[in-house]
């Protein structure tokens, strides 16, 4: 193969790239419109297969350097500039196996469903058992609760946390900006004070399933 069958051959794969990289917009934004959701606009090529990145005004954002790019960020996902193909989709319901949530300002209307899978009152630390309330109360201990020389511990809101990791507001001008900015969040508490144990982390798995098939586009 000599230098201009190459030159060739690149140019119709990057031509191939460019349309598979339409057509999944198109496929995205005919999905997001059926829903109401806006899609963002696909700003000026900067060269081949590349887009100029997004960066959220979100006031914490400088500090998340989990979402930046290496090298500068070892281990950086480089988000700013994946949000220019998707930021999401009105699709996607995403279970959060965690702690529960709680209200947040960056968290407002991101949350569908849920439930509480620990069946132990105590560990549940919210005055019952199992039941469709993923609400946080707080993993919190004192010493000696969890076993003879485990130390006391404050809630660590961890459920929380990973949602707003996840799918906190973003471009909003406050708190963090979230990885997923439209998809919806299923949580589903299985851990409490001292942990939890492999039967409610089993049953919660069968839920996500059962979650994605049953919610499907609606949000009751």
């Amino acid at each position: 193969m000599n230098i201009h069958q190459n030159a060739r051959l690149t140019i119709a794969r990057r031509l191939e790239m460019v349309q598979d990289v339409l057509q999944r917009r198109l496929t995205y934004a005919g999905a997001a419109a059926a829903h109401g959701v806006s899609v963002p606009t696909v700003r000026k090529w900067v060269g081949p297969g590349v887009y100029p990145a997004s960066v959220p005004n979100d006031a914490l954002f400088g500090s998340q350097w989990d979402l930046m790019a290496a090298p500068s960020e070892p281990g950086g996902i480089n988000a700013p500039a994946a949000w220019d193909f998707t930021r999401g989709s009105p699709l996607i319901y995403i279970a959060v196996i965690d702690t529960g949530i709680l209200p947040h300002p960056d968290l407002v209307g991101r949350y569908v469903g849920g439930y509480d899978f620990i069946t132990s009152v105590i560990s549940a630390n919210d005055g019952d058992g199992r039941d469709s309330d993923p609400t946080d109360p707080g993993d919190w201990r004192d010493a000696n609760e969890c076993g003879a020389g485990s130390p006391a511990q404050s809630s660590s809101w961890h459920g929380t946390h990973v949602a707003g990791t996840i799918g906190a507001m973003s471009n909003n001008g406050t708190g963090i900006a979230g990885i997923n900015w439209i998809s919806k969040i299923v949580p589903l508490r299985v851990l409490g004070s001292c942990g939890g144990t492999f039967e409610p982390l089993r049953e919660s798995r069968r839920l996500r399933c059962v979650s994605y098939a049953a919610l499907g586009n609606s949000e009751s």
